[in-house]
């Protein structure tokens, strides 16, 4: 029961509390027949009570109200408004009917207090003429039936709520398990990524081969991009370790030709340019045939057949010096 069906309840139960008193004040003021002021006390004492049961929590006073304000209404309505003349307070249990219970209660309040109504009429009265019978029952009909309506319709915005709630609940989870996902890849791209970069460093490894002497030995297909990283890496080492002499190594290269000789030769230009000699290393008889029918040189580059033969003639020239 949400809360602001209840607060509405306990509006009506109040509002029943008031009217019994005023009107129980009225039937005293103007000194009505017992049998009046009787069913006003009554209905002033139920309502009191009601509103305290409701306003505790018992939820069958909403119930009891209904088949309380019937009987009163049945057996408290004067004899002239039962034979002669018709009394709106006969819809007053169906409309609290349709507000306080289910559907089925409008029906049963109606049909109890016109059986009454008929019975102390001995079968005849107001309440037994065609027009009177046929106005009544429009208006307690028309109670159900919106009553029916008003459901069938919380019930579709109730079915509604849930689906939007769970629809919301499926996009929370989806948007998690999105998020986990992206960071699963972020994780996996960075550790792609540093995997690259030991390939790289491994492909393209600079290591000291004596005081001032560096090797960078290559293995493999050297194309422009490795190319390109082998004389970062190169013109890097040089200048963080102050070196006099590179030599390159090419005896792990699987192809030679004429893009591996303009490599190298960027990678020299470059290195001489900050005052380091370089020596290329690793020629084979097929490499140097091949060369020479490529028709491509290598300039004034030094070679060496290894980088041993490069360290010594490298020495020799210091001590001449």
């Amino acid at each position: 029961m949400n809360s602001l069906y209840r607060r509405v309840v306990l509006a009506l139960f109040a509002l029943q509390l008031v009217l019994s008193a005023l009107l129980l004040t009225i039937l005293l003021a103007i000194g009505a027949e017992a049998q009046r002021l009787l069913a006003a006390g009554a209905a002033l004492i139920i309502c009191a009570a009601l509103l305290l049961a409701y306003w505790r929590g018992w939820e069958y006073a909403r119930h009891v109200d209904v088949v309380a304000i019937t009987l009163l209404t049945a057996f408290g309505l004067p004899d002239e408004f039962v034979t002669r003349s018709l009394s709106l307070l006969v819809l007053v249990p169906p409309a609290l009917a349709l507000i306080l219970t289910p559907p089925p209660w409008i029906l049963g309040s109606a049909l109890v207090l016109l059986a009454i109504l008929l019975a102390r009429g001995g079968g005849g009265g107001v309440y037994s003429d065609g027009q009177t019978l046929t106005f009544y029952w429009l208006i307690v009909g028309s109670m159900f039936l919106s009553r029916i309506l008003t459901d069938a319709a919380r019930r579709d915005a109730q079915d509604q709520a849930n689906q939007a709630e769970f629809a919301r609940q499926q996009s929370e989870q989806q948007a998690h398990k999105l998020a986990q996902q992206a960071e699963a890849l972020t994780t996996q791209n960075a550790q792609q990524q540093q995997l690259l970069e030991l390939v790289t460093t491994l492909e393209t490894p600079v290591v000291t081969l004596a005081e001032g002497v560096l090797l960078a030995p290559v293995v493999g297909r050297l194309d422009g991009q490795r190319a390109a990283t082998l004389m970062t890496r190169l013109l890097g080492a040089v200048g963080s370790r102050r070196a006099q002499l590179v030599v390159i190594d090419i005896a792990g290269v699987a192809m030679v030709d004429a893009e591996v000789a303009r490599a190298l030769l960027k990678s020299v230009q470059a290195l001489r340019l900050l005052g380091c000699a370089v020596t290329v290393t690793g020629f084979s008889a097929e490499v140097a045939m091949l060369f020479a029918r490529l028709d491509i040189t290598l300039g004034d580059v030094a070679t060496a057949q290894s980088p041993q033969e490069a360290l010594e003639l490298f020495a020799n020239r210091n001590r001449l010096v």
